[in-house]
């Protein structure tokens, strides 16, 4: 069964917040967070996720499991019914961060990896 409904997403506060940090392990990594934003293409995959720390922390878990900082980006959509039924997922991890692409919504939120 595919999830239904909205998650909660602390937009527009996530732009104020500062960065998001992840740990696994003894390696962290730092997002920033940026509401209504997305990266278009450069996928590397998409997951089911049901916050957007669970996205950051898909995209830090890449990077720990690869051992490289492939994952540098990341889009999340809070609308479960808009977005996993048509895409497969509700988190894009991505390979780039340059080209943003703001839509002004804050019902999807994305984030850059801050270089260590």
């Amino acid at each position: 069964m595919v999830p239904t409904g909205t998650l909660a997403l602390d937009c527009p506060n996530l732009d104020d917040s500062g960065q998001q940090v992840i740990t696994l392990g003894s390696k962290s990594w730092r997002f920033t967070p940026r509401c209504g934003t997305n990266f278009p293409g450069q996928d590397i995959g998409a997951v089911i996720v049901y916050s957007f720390h669970d996205c950051l922390q898909a995209c830090a878990a890449h990077n720990f499991f690869t051992g490289k900082d492939e994952c540098v980006a990341v889009h999340f959509d809070s609308m479960q019914t808009r977005a996993i039924p048509s895409n497969y997922g509700n988190c894009w991890i991505k390979r780039t961060g340059t080209k943003a692409a703001f839509n002004g919504v804050n019902d999807n939120c994305g984030a850059t990896l801050v270089t260590p």
